[in-house]
Protein backbone atom coordinates (compact mmCIF):
# COMPACT_ATOMS: atom_id res chain seq x y z
CA UNK A 1 0.00 0.00 0.00
CA UNK A 2 1.29 3.47 -0.83
CA UNK A 3 2.21 5.92 1.92
CA UNK A 4 -0.25 8.72 2.68
CA UNK A 5 0.55 12.04 4.32
CA UNK A 6 -2.17 13.41 6.59
CA UNK A 7 -2.16 16.83 8.28
CA UNK A 8 -4.41 16.13 11.28
CA UNK A 9 -4.47 19.72 12.47
CA UNK A 10 -5.68 21.10 9.14
CA UNK A 11 -8.46 18.54 8.78
CA UNK A 12 -10.74 20.03 11.49
CA UNK A 13 -14.05 18.29 10.90
CA UNK A 14 -13.07 17.15 7.41
CA UNK A 15 -12.46 13.55 6.44
CA UNK A 16 -9.24 12.27 4.89
CA UNK A 17 -9.21 8.97 3.06
CA UNK A 18 -6.31 6.88 4.35
CA UNK A 19 -7.03 3.73 2.41
CA UNK A 20 -9.51 2.21 0.05
CA UNK A 21 -9.41 -1.53 -0.21
CA UNK A 22 -11.69 -4.48 -0.66
CA UNK A 23 -12.00 -6.74 2.33
CA UNK A 24 -14.07 -9.88 2.74
CA UNK A 25 -17.51 -9.70 4.32
CA UNK A 26 -17.31 -10.37 8.03
CA UNK A 27 -16.58 -9.07 11.52
CA UNK A 28 -13.39 -7.11 12.10
CA UNK A 29 -11.97 -6.52 15.56
CA UNK A 30 -8.93 -4.36 14.88
CA UNK A 31 -7.59 -1.75 12.50
CA UNK A 32 -3.88 -1.00 12.57
CA UNK A 33 -2.47 2.21 11.09
CA UNK A 34 1.30 2.11 10.58
CA UNK A 35 2.87 5.51 11.14
CA UNK A 36 6.31 6.18 9.69
CA UNK A 37 6.83 9.78 10.73
CA UNK A 38 5.14 12.47 12.82
CA UNK A 39 6.13 16.11 12.64
CA UNK A 40 4.78 18.80 14.95
CA UNK A 41 4.68 22.53 14.28
CA UNK A 42 4.99 25.04 17.13
CA UNK A 43 2.97 28.26 17.17
CA UNK A 44 6.14 30.16 16.17
CA UNK A 45 6.48 28.00 13.03
CA UNK A 46 9.33 25.80 14.27
CA UNK A 47 9.04 22.06 13.64
CA UNK A 48 9.93 19.03 15.72
CA UNK A 49 9.84 15.28 15.16
CA UNK A 50 7.58 13.31 17.45
CA UNK A 51 8.12 9.69 18.43
CA UNK A 52 5.34 7.13 18.30
CA UNK A 53 6.11 4.49 20.93
CA UNK A 54 5.47 1.44 18.75
CA UNK A 55 5.00 3.00 15.30
CA UNK A 56 1.36 1.97 15.05
CA UNK A 57 -2.08 3.17 16.00
CA UNK A 58 -4.29 0.24 16.95
CA UNK A 59 -8.04 0.68 16.91
CA UNK A 60 -9.93 -2.14 18.59
CA UNK A 61 -13.54 -1.15 17.97
CA UNK A 62 -15.27 -4.16 16.36
CA UNK A 63 -17.31 -3.58 13.22
CA UNK A 64 -19.00 -5.59 10.50
CA UNK A 65 -18.64 -5.37 6.74
CA UNK A 66 -21.91 -6.64 5.29
CA UNK A 67 -22.17 -8.70 2.11
CA UNK A 68 -21.86 -6.64 -1.09
CA UNK A 69 -21.76 -3.39 0.81
CA UNK A 70 -19.24 -0.87 2.10
CA UNK A 71 -18.16 0.31 5.52
CA UNK A 72 -16.45 3.53 6.49
CA UNK A 73 -14.44 3.93 9.67
CA UNK A 74 -14.22 7.52 10.92
CA UNK A 75 -11.64 8.19 13.64
CA UNK A 76 -11.46 11.35 15.73
CA UNK A 77 -8.00 12.15 17.18
CA UNK A 78 -7.87 14.36 20.27
CA UNK A 79 -4.60 16.15 19.44
CA UNK A 80 -4.59 18.22 22.63
CA UNK A 81 -4.32 14.99 24.63
CA UNK A 82 -2.13 13.04 22.18
CA UNK A 83 1.11 15.03 22.23
CA UNK A 84 3.37 14.99 25.29
CA UNK A 85 6.90 15.95 26.21
CA UNK A 86 8.73 13.19 28.10
CA UNK A 87 12.41 12.97 29.00
CA UNK A 88 13.40 15.71 26.56
CA UNK A 89 11.56 14.31 23.54
CA UNK A 90 8.09 14.82 22.10
CA UNK A 91 5.82 11.78 21.97
CA UNK A 92 2.68 11.22 19.90
CA UNK A 93 0.49 8.72 21.75
CA UNK A 94 -2.88 9.06 20.03
CA UNK A 95 -5.93 9.58 22.19
CA UNK A 96 -8.94 8.69 20.14
CA UNK A 97 -12.22 10.49 20.46
CA UNK A 98 -15.22 9.00 18.74
CA UNK A 99 -14.90 6.07 16.38
CA UNK A 100 -17.83 5.70 14.00
CA UNK A 101 -18.46 2.77 11.71
CA UNK A 102 -21.01 3.43 9.00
Amino acid sequence: MAATTVDLLNLKDVAEVLAIDRVPTGRYTQVRIVVAFVEGVFANGGTISLRIPDGTINIVTPFDVPFADTASLTIDFDLSQSIHEANGEWVFRPVLGSIVVS
